[in-house]
């Protein structure tokens, strides 16, 4: 159903590989980004920072920003951070950090088939966003942040992946951080070809970047046929994915108090111990405020399990429905600072000390692979933030023109 291809990619030279490669985008706030930068120099985010990286009271246009990407690229290839460019390859990147492994294909994947929904997606995005990266791969001219993607399992893809990572890797390094990541070359042509036919057959699912495909279609229509017919992605077996939870912080305008009681006057909300949030009930969302646990009833949609039904069932839709836009008018679609995320596992210890003054955290379940699947092949949107796949892609391993 999706054309793959081989793609020609620079790789970052193993003595680079450390210092080279940055944190997801969205992994960091702001602040985290521009720190990261001051302490890595030669990170690759110094190519990809957007105005929400500048310093307060430091004034940048879009235009600024792309330029100075376009030199921080520049400087990393003349100091020689990347190898030459190879041959129309397909690659093996793995990932691994604590218990979790993921071990994917990068390929390009047609936009064409991102365009006519061959590639599903269960997110919305941001024009603006979409249209800075956009100019991003025009200016910049490259392209070193893979979109992730998913298949369904498959037999053909699996066993030739097993059999050529019992090689050496080109690369293998470990972060700071604990991510180790490693990169095969597919060179065989009998390879491409099983790798080929095999997604061929697969409908694939886009798990994170979704601006970035976005981007690649506007940049497909300004730029024509070509290099732009292709995006940089990392698909991986569904199977090996890991969904963590993705919280909502609340920031009330009216204070902690007021907000408590509003919602108190739309659903039941009761005291609870740090167990008795451990195991709610399955409709119920484990709320902080000030310290304190609330359990609070969000009730279940009843019917047959349709893809509808599942996400409409999932917390992040109901805690969007029942409370964030009844009670607080707020629409996540727009961005609102008194709307906020927190992402990954944390014990409930970790999340009273995360949570700042003022700010309530809603607890929310990780959202289950098959349900993800089941909604996007239906066509259905997900509410903003509700996945957050781990372990994350990094950019600054791979890197491909996306101009002549």
């Amino acid at each position: 159903m999706v054309d793959v291809r081989p793609l020609r990619l620079r790789l970052v030279n193993q003595s680079w590989a450390d210092r080279v490669s940055s944190p997801a985008h969205d992994a960091l706030t702001p602040a985290d980004r521009r720190a990261h930068i001051a302490l890595n120099p030669d990170s690759y985010m110094a190519v990809t920072r957007g105005l929400e990286d500048v310093l307060p009271g430091e004034a940048h246009t879009p235009e600024d920003l792309l330029g100075q990407g376009r030199l921080a690229l520049d400087r990393l290839r003349q100091s020689g951070a990347f190898a030459a460019e190879r041959k129309d390859e397909f690659y093996i990147y793995r990932l691994e950090v604590g218990s979790l492994s993921l071990t994917g294909i990068v390929a390009g994947v047609s936009v064409s088939d991102y365009i006519a929904g061959r590639v599903r997606i269960h997110e919305h995005v941001k024009a603006n966003r979409a249209l800075h990266l956009a100019n991003h791969l025009d200016v910049v001219g490259v392209q070193s942040s893979p979109i992730a993607m998913a298949h369904r399992p498959n037999p053909a893809i699996a066993d030739l992946t097993a059999a050529l990572t019992e090689a050496a890797p080109l690369i293998k390094v470990t972060l700071p951080d604990g991510l180790t990541q490693s990169v095969w070359a597919v060179t065989d042509p009998n390879s491409h070809s099983i790798l080929e036919s095999a997604f061929r057959s697969e409908s694939l699912y886009l798990i994170d970047g979704h601006h970035r495909a976005a981007a690649a279609a506007t940049f497909r229509a300004a730029s024509g046929p070509g290099l732009a017919d292709w995006m940089l992605s990392a698909i991986f077996p569904a199977d090996e994915l890991f969904n963590a939870p993705h919280h909502r912080i609340l920031r009330p305008q009216g204070g902690v108090a007021e907000a408590l009681e509003a919602i108190g006057r739309k659903r039941r909300l009761r005291l609870c111990s740090q167990e008795e949030v451990s195991n709610r009930g399955a409709d119920e969302i484990g709320l902080l405020a000030e310290g304190q646990w609330y359990c609070l009833t969000l009730p279940l949609n009843e019917g047959s399990a349709t893809p509808e039904q599942l996400l409409a069932n999932l917390d992040p839709s109901r805690f969007q429905d029942q409370v964030v836009g009844p009670v607080f008018h707020l629409d996540p679609a727009v961005g609102d600072r008194s709307l906020g995320y927190m992402a990954g596992n944390r014990s409930l210890q970790g999340l009273e000390e995360a949570v700042g003054a003022g700010e309530m955290l809603a607890l929310m379940r990780d959202v289950p692979i098959d349900t993800l699947l089941k909604a996007s092949d239906s066509g259905l949107i997900m509410p903003p933030k509700s996945t957050y796949f781990q372990p994350k892609i990094r950019s600054g391993v791979f890197l491909r023109a996306t101009t002549v």
